[in-house]
């Protein structure tokens, strides 16, 4: 689905436009061919120079649709005379001669993108390309799969696709469908980097599938005859794919529109990790732990805590998880809102960030639970249990560091904060 809010790139000295948004092609075509026509001039002949001046169109910049059947039938042509003043001089500029003429025709594009030429109906054929980029789409089964579009000269394009029924990355070049892993493997991509990027659980499942001929297959397909026939006997595959994948070049303004963490593989993972979780995958609270519960535990066990901020909601906003509590209540006594699909991707969100961390971290526990995000393996009598110990583990000063972190209050406010959670 397109997105009417994202930034357009527009290559240096184009204008962008629509496919058939012949009216601008229209008038494109005209001014450039003014413009073109205005460059050319002076020309120098010898001692004699000769100039132009006072370009202009002489013909309207429309022609009705009755004018143009006309043409077609009577073999004729359609387009506009631009017209101008030719000027003769010598070299200390003196005035040799002058004259008013029709310099060219332009050919008229009508509105069905067609040229009236010789009573004949002209199209032009138009393709459209992507700009060299990164570009990612789901298919028609499902199934995720990424282009990379390549700048010509630059290397070859290639495909990278993610099956979701199975967990498996396969690369596709010159229609040679390979094994992700197996491939990065035997090129020499370190292991621990690919176990970051897709998550323990995908990189293990592709390591299970190590394919020994994917690098056999890629080499065939993605280097030259020439560099092959240069390697000789023995070549070094993995070097020289390596090459053929760093040759690849594409745009960096798409690219980080694109690949918004490109660079933070931390990132990447996490966002990896929301597109496989479940659509089923929400959280159950137990009786004990409700969303009353849990807003008050984040805030130091203290309802009155709670309260207070309420009271002060003019000085912070309520944190995204508070407002994400209010709406799982509801929708867990089954009223529904629009904002049904936005909250549950809320929590898949939160749920790849906290599920890799260390639950046997307070702070990791307690940020899980306020998402109720149950991280201690637990029974369901023990939950609450854990949340408490958590609390009472972590120091004071840390309680007070993660409130003044989240709340944006005067001196005053935040003391009384303080105070309450000291005196509990």
């Amino acid at each position: 689905m397109l997105n009417p809010n994202a930034k357009i790139i527009e290559p240096k000295g184009v204008r962008l436009r629509d496919p058939e948004d012949f009216s601008t092609l229209r008038d494109d075509i005209y001014n450039d061919a003014l413009t073109a026509v205005e460059k050319s001039f002076p020309q120098k002949y010898g001692s004699i120079v000769m100039r132009v001046s006072d370009l202009r169109y002489v013909d309207p910049p429309t022609f009705t649709k009755k004018y143009e059947k006309e043409a077609i039938a009577k073999d004729q042509y359609l387009g506009r005379k631009l017209k101008g003043k030719i000027s003769l001089l010598d070299k200390e500029g003196n005035l040799l001669d002058e004259k008013d003429t029709t310099l060219m025709r332009v050919p008229y594009l009508t509105d069905r993108g067609t040229f009236i030429h010789g009573g004949n109906d002209y199209g032009s054929l138009m393709q459209t390309r992507l700009i060299p980029g990164v570009y990612t789409r789901r298919q028609e089964n499902g199934n995720l799969e990424t282009q990379v579009n390549t700048r010509p000269g630059a290397g070859s394009s290639f495909r990278i696709g993610f099956e979701a029924d199975t967990g498996q990355y396969n690369i596709k070049v010159r229609s040679a469908n390979i094994h992700l892993y197996s491939l990065m493997k035997d090129m020499g991509v370190d292991e621990d980097v690919m176990k970051k990027t897709w998550g323990e659980q995908l990189y293990a499942k592709n390591a299970a599938n190590y394919d020994p001929t994917a690098i056999n297959r890629a080499y065939e397909k993605a280097v030259p005859a020439y560099q092959k026939k240069a390697a000789g006997d023995s070549p070094d595959k993995g070097k020289m794919l390596r090459e053929f994948f760093d040759k690849v070049q594409v745009h960096e303004h798409v690219t980080r529109n694109n690949l918004p963490y490109k660079f933070d593989l931390e990132k990447a993972a996490q966002v990896n990790a929301i597109e496989i979780c479940n659509e089923a995958m929400l959280p159950s609270f137990a009786p004990s732990l409700s969303a009353e519960t849990a807003m008050d535990l984040y805030f130091a066990r203290n309802p009155q805590t709670l309260e207070l901020l309420k009271e002060a909601s003019e000085f912070t906003p309520v944190p995204s998880h508070l407002k994400w509590l209010s709406w799982y209540k509801n929708f867990e006594e089954g009223q529904t809102s629009p904002y049904d699909e936005e909250n549950k991707l809320a929590w898949r969100k939160a749920a790849a960030h906290y599920s890799p961390l260390d639950p046997s971290d307070p702070e990791v526990l307690l940020g899980a639970a306020s998402w109720a995000i149950d991280l201690s393996g637990s029974d369901e009598a023990d939950k609450e249990k854990n949340i408490v110990n958590a609390l009472n583990y972590l120091e004071i000063n840390k309680a007070q560091d993660t409130i003044l972190k989240e709340a944006n209050f005067t001196g005053s406010t935040f003391h009384e904060i303080i105070n309450l959670i000291d005196n509990d």
